[in-house]
């Protein structure tokens, strides 16, 4: 499966503090994954921020075209409850 980060999902992670380590780990071994709006596919993965002592949630959206995940955006959420879904 080939995996291409789009621009604004680069900015939108320098901006972030993730890495495009952290982004391929989580599309790779992901906690969750479900339907987004407009054929779009969320990727969650859990993780600890040493840094900061605390939970977060990374969220990866992304397309599937064929064998082809591009990657539209990914943020982090401290919201964790708001987004998991049991």
């Amino acid at each position: 499966m080939q995996i291409i980060i789009k621009p604004h999902a680069y900015f939108a992670m320098n901006r972030r503090d993730i890495t495009e380590t952290d982004v391929l780990s989580a599309l790779n071994h992901p906690d969750q994954v479900h339907e987004g709006e407009k054929n779009r596919i969320i990727y969650q993965k859990k993780y600890f921020d040493r840094a900061k002592n605390k939970d977060y949630l990374l969220r990866i959206v992304v397309i599937k075209t064929g064998n082809t995940i591009d990657v539209i955006t990914v943020y982090k959420t401290s919201k964790i409850d708001k987004y998991w879904r049991k």
